[in-house]
């Protein structure tokens, strides 16, 4: 691999963040909050990310990619270890840094009931810098 300064990247550094060695990789999950028949009526929803890590899915988390653009209510996604919660407003999508100490951690997503509340989540081993739109 070619040193670091070689390379053509933009004019921005992240410097919280490490390159996985197996390559980048994500987990997608479709979180469904909906007020429907197999939808969690605005209840939380618990991600335990051991059984990924377990089966060497995704060793860690450090961002996470959020598609909160079909749901009319507002998404938060939180790591009960770090206590870092991530808050996306209705109709936004957003690349996000994550800090999840432990590859086996709990995360609790939440957003109100509504009959559009679906919501879509990236959770990614490699480090992103941060935009909403």
């Amino acid at each position: 691999m070619p040193p670091i300064d070689t390379l053509n990247l933009p004019n921005f550094r992240i410097f919280n963040g490490m390159l996985p060695m197996q390559l980048p990789k994500a987990a997608i999950l479709e979180l469904d909050f909906r007020n429907a028949v197999g939808g969690s009526n605005g209840q939380p929803i618990e991600i335990n990310l051991l059984k990924m890590a377990d089966e060497a899915r995704l060793e860690f988390v450090q961002a996470v990619f959020i598609d909160n653009s079909v749901s009319g209510q507002a998404f938060a996604l939180r790591c009960n270890q770090s206590r870092q919660v991530l808050k996306i407003a209705s109709g936004k999508q957003a690349y996000l840094p994550f800090i999840v100490p432990d590859p086996k951690a709990i995360l609790t997503a939440t957003a109100g009931a509504a009959t559009d509340g679906l919501v879509t989540v990236l959770l990614l081993n490699m480090p992103v810098p941060a935009i909403v739109w």
